[in-house]
């Protein structure tokens, strides 16, 4: 199957989404993507599109299939609903109408679902909508109309892409007990069995999975040792925590919720992973931690999001959507661009951060090297203090900044920025920006890293580079530019190949130096509080001593 670069998909009376004020979404296959806003926004209504038309959306991936446009094709009911019309705008009695353009090909699909359910098939080629039974026939793939022969191979790749996302409901609270299912989610007892067979069963890839799981939850909570294992009566999961036994209704719900979900995905191997509110149960030093193990277990990386959080979706995601629901109506929009760093920082409640252990701020270019040098501060031990925020790239990576510095050294002393220098050799200087931006952070007092070679891009070395894309790739050197090399590859599997380093791939650059740096800043502030803590342990215990 081809994977598109991109698809835009365009809603009309679905649910809260009148014709009025469509929805206007586009997925790209290998980013997350946030859809934010407060609650009854609409927001979650968006991200189950997917799943509840996925019967419709199914009946595309058979390749022999024929199909008359405009010919009502079936009444396939909607995925998780009592009535077929349950999905459609109660504003009007107009039908829903669903357009799925596919990246930079000429090709849309339409879909249009009536009231009582029937639906009807349509192509736009070309900006030519054709949509009546005498329009063409298509076989396989292959649409003949008006003696063209027009493949739309890449719009059936779409379709079974977006078809073969999972879909992840919210109140995950209900997880970890009961029996059945939770939409795509197995849970427990059908869990309990599904996690016994994938770990005694005789398929070595089953458990290799379950293995990954298990090592990938013990990292991210920083467990000794964890052991996942089912009951006796295979009815439930027991866990061994750094050697102690426990029931998994015991543990807490963030625990219950990775085992859960993670292992879930892990079986399916979705194309796309849509969750509903993945900060539930979740305090923020994990919620970022959580979505990008789940786009681990992603065909092809992505992950689109339904969150309260600002922080959340900004650290994370591009394209980022907001929802606002007034007088009735709901609308969509893609989040503008960030105006200043104090503002963003005032959407993450940085206070509330520093309550949970986090010690300052990396601000780095954009959305894709955070996800990149979140592995690198996870190589030196340090990702769980530090809090990551996009420059926006030039934008903001420039000298004229003093001001929105001096605002964010007053919400954190702790500050420190990475950017790229764009040299085009060794002997030349850093873009003129670039050079103007760490000036003015030196300035107001913030430590900054204009890296010595070109980009961080130039740091990955070849060995992770092809364990990720493949033997034919090679790293960039010190200076190769990423886009438009015939060696390049998408920027967002950056943070993918940094998985495959280590350490001592850093240590002797200038970039090992900077994060080593802030590594020795965590171990400082460790020690700090570790003896404020004894001495209030002290004072206590002397306070109770009789007198």
């Amino acid at each position: 199957m081809g994977v598109p670069s991109f698809i835009d998909i365009l809603v009309k009376n679905y649910r809260c989404f009148e014709d009025r004020d469509p929805l206007k979404l586009r997925i790209y296959p290998g980013r997350f993507t946030a859809l934010v806003g407060a609650n009854n926004a609409g927001k979650s209504a968006a991200l189950r599109l997917l799943y509840e038309l996925r019967p419709i959306l199914q009946f595309f991936v058979p390749r022999h299939t024929e199909l008359i446009l405009g010919v009502n094709l079936g009444q396939a009911p909607a995925l998780g609903v009592d009535e077929p019309g349950e999905i459609l705008c109660d504003r009007n009695e107009r039908p829903l109408m669903v357009e799925f353009a596919v990246g930079d090909t000429p090709l849309v699909m339409n879909l249009t679902v009536r009231r009582d359910g029937w639906w009807q098939f349509g192509v736009t080629v070309d900006e030519t909508r054709l949509l009546h039974e005498k329009a063409g026939r298509l076989t396989g793939t292959v649409l003949a109309y008006q003696g063209r022969h027009i493949d739309l191979l890449p719009a059936f790749d779409a379709m079974q892409l977006l078809s073969e996302a999972l879909y992840i409901g919210p109140f995950r609270n209900a997880l970890n007990s009961g029996d059945g299912s939770h939409y795509d989610i197995q849970a427990g007892t059908a869990f309990a069995e599904a996690w016994s067979k994938w770990k005694t069963g005789d398929t070595k890839r089953a458990a290799a999975k379950a293995e990954r799981v298990r090592a990938d939850i013990e990292r991210i909570f920083r467990l000794q040792n964890l052991e996942i294992n089912v009951s006796p009566d295979r009815k439930t999961i027991k866990l061994v925590v750094d050697g102690r036994p426990y029931r998994l209704s015991e543990m807490g719900a963030g625990l219950a919720q990775f085992i859960v979900v993670l292992a879930n995905c892990a079986m399916k191997e979705p194309s796309l992973i849509l969750i509903d509110e993945p900060e539930l149960n979740l305090h923020p030093a994990l919620q970022g931690e959580f979505l990008r193990a789940l786009a681990g277990y992603s065909k092809h990386g992505g992950v689109v999001y339904a969150t309260h959080s600002y922080g959340l979706s900004r650290s994370l995601a591009d394209p980022i959507y907001a929802f606002h629901r007034s007088d009735g109506r709901t609308t969509c929009r893609p989040l503008s661009a960030l105006r200043n760093y104090s503002e963003f920082v005032g959407e993450l409640q940085f206070s509330a951060f520093q309550e949970l252990g986090f010690e300052g701020i990396v601000l780095v270019e954009g959305v894709t090297d955070v996800r990149l040098v979140q592995q690198f501060l996870r190589m030196f031990r340090c990702d769980h203090r530090y809090v990551l925020i996009p420059l926006g790239g030039s934008a903001l990576a420039g000298g004229d900044r003093e001001h929105e510095l001096k605002e964010l050294l007053r919400i954190s002393p702790n500050v420190h920025a990475i950017v790229d220098s764009e040299r085009e050799g060794a002997d030349l200087a850093p873009q003129t920006a670039r050079r103007e931006f760490a000036a003015t952070c030196v300035k107001v007092g913030i430590n900054v890293l204009v890296t010595k070679r070109r980009a961080l891009d130039n740091y990955l070395t070849k060995s992770a580079i092809q364990a990720v894309l493949g033997p034919k790739y090679s790293d960039l050197g010190g200076f190769g530019r990423l886009k438009g090399n015939p060696i390049g590859w998408d920027k967002n599997d950056n943070w993918k190949i940094a998985q495959h380093m280590t350490r001592e791939d850093l240590e002797d650059t200038d970039v090992g130096e900077f994060f080593s740096a802030l590594a020795r800043t965590t171990v400082a502030a460790e020690k700090v509080a570790k003896s404020a803590q004894r001495k209030t342990q002290r004072s206590a215990a002397k306070a109770r001593q009789p007198r």
